[in-house]
């Protein structure tokens, strides 16, 4: 009996062991995915622009974005909170990076799974504090342009949004966008954005 009650104990505190690493684990595979999802698609974003010769962004939407109000500016704008939207200028020699009206919807990619039951998110994503809305994204959104300019040179543009849909230009050169689990910000992934080159996982 005393053998049974030993092994009984001993298998409840492997398995609280195991289900602390498990949620981990977890959480390690949002941080990843969600920085590699980004790096991933502002990396083809730029490869697109070059061999197009035309403008291509992609807009990360925070948790609370467009959430309790606001109209987008022009219909197929991509509002959805926690989404990563990749998209075409109509018009390649537009100097805006940001959605206009004719633009074209490339790809989605929705980091909404990322919230808990709670409708928190389990995954904050983190502006560095070269950029204007620095810190944890909540009701902004981060937009990044490739295109090229009126010599002829091809171009990166960061494009901040503190409100609805009103984005303002952003000096920066490379910069690294953070995702971290809840309100744990020890560990940590980045998907760096550098000025010139291709973005990647830090």
């Amino acid at each position: 009996m005393l053998e049974m009650m030993t092994g009984v104990a001993i298998l409840g505190v492997m398995t609280a062991m195991a289900g602390t690493g498990f949620q981990r684990v977890v959480a390690m595979a949002r941080e990843n995915g969600s920085a590699a999802s980004l790096s991933r698609a502002v990396a083809n974003a730029r490869i697109r622009a070059l061999a197009m010769r035309c403008g291509i962004s992609v807009q990360l939407n925070g948790p609370r974005y467009f959430v309790g109000g606001g109209t987008p500016p022009v219909p197929g704008f991509p509002r959805e909170p926690m989404n990563i939207a990749v998209f075409l200028k109509n018009n390649c020699n537009s100097p805006n990076g940001f959605f206009e009206a004719g633009d074209r919807i490339l790809e989605t990619i929705s980091l909404a799974d990322n919230l808990n039951a709670s409708g928190k998110n389990n995954v904050v994503a983190t502006l560095p504090l070269t950029l204007a809305t620095s810190g944890p994204m909540d009701r902004n959104a981060l937009l990044i342009s490739f295109g090229f300019d009126a010599s002829g040179s091809f171009t990166r543009s960061v494009y901040t949004d503190v409100g609805y849909a009103s984005f303002n230009p952003s000096t920066v050169g490379d910069f690294n966008v953070s995702f971290s689990s809840g309100s744990d910000s020890t560990h940590q992934r980045s998907a760096v954005i550098p000025f010139t080159g291709v973005p990647h996982l830090d």
